[in-house]
């Protein structure tokens, strides 16, 4: 089967000295025959739109998202330049004060919502397109507590209830039999780090090829 991969620089092999070629990132461990898509930074959107398109042009047999933090975003102020918002105020890096604001405006309620929207999507893609699909948790700081989804909504206005209930009915539309993990980030979790003492490490890529595998095998 044919694999393809997508999302940040934990998928990309950040960390290791050889990243996408590394023998020991979880892809690598996975596959020979694969498209390992994955870029440093990358936001949900583009891991989604990259990985929507790829079902539709039929590239692989075998497709693994791996989702990244909420409030990775980009813009693009030319065709060839693209602008990073990440989070935390760096003075170092030009644009700070307004992403930060950015930030600031941009509530990790509707964020989540759109992530659970992707998966939808791509649920529904890869039942169409007959091909298999998995998600891994990379950087989501998430719960299907109802207490943590209170707090989350906590600054509404008003209608917090309704907001929470909101979130609770489109959870229950994700098919989560096809996550690995879902609400343990493999960051949050790992269990060693790799040569930059950020990212994660060969162990924890091991734990997840495995899991991995003993999701293909059930399914």
């Amino acid at each position: 089967m044919k694999f393809y991969f997508n999302g940040c620089s934990i998928t990309q092999g950040a960390g290791f000295d050889d990243e996408k070629l590394d023998p020991r990132i979880y892809p690598n461990l996975l596959a020979t025959d694969y498209i390992n898509d994955a870029s440093g930074g990358a936001s949900n959107l583009k891991i989604f739109l990259h990985t929507s398109k790829a079902i539709i042009d039929n590239l692989a047999d075998v497709y693994i998202v791996q989702w990244s933090a909420v409030h990775r975003h980009w813009v693009y102020p030319t065709p060839d330049t693209g602008i990073y918002f990440g989070s935390g105020l760096d003075p170092n890096l030009p644009n700070d004060k307004f992403i930060a604001q950015y930030q600031l405006l941009n509530h990790d309620y509707g964020t989540i919502m759109q992530l659970i929207d992707f998966c939808r999507i791509l649920q529904d893609q890869a039942s169409s397109h007959n091909v298999k699909l998995l998600f891994v948790n990379g950087l989501v700081n998430w719960s299907n507590d109802i207490n943590w989804m209170k707090d989350l909504v906590s600054d509404a206005s008003s209608d917090h209830a309704r907001f929470v209930e909101q979130m609770q009915n489109n959870m229950e539309l994700v098919d989560w039999n096809l996550w690995i993990d879902p609400w343990n980030s493999m960051y949050e979790s790992k269990l060693d780090v790799a040569e930059d003492k950020l990212h994660p490490g060969p162990n924890t890529h091991k734990r997840i090829a495995e899991q991995i595998k003993d999701k293909l095998k059930y399914d």
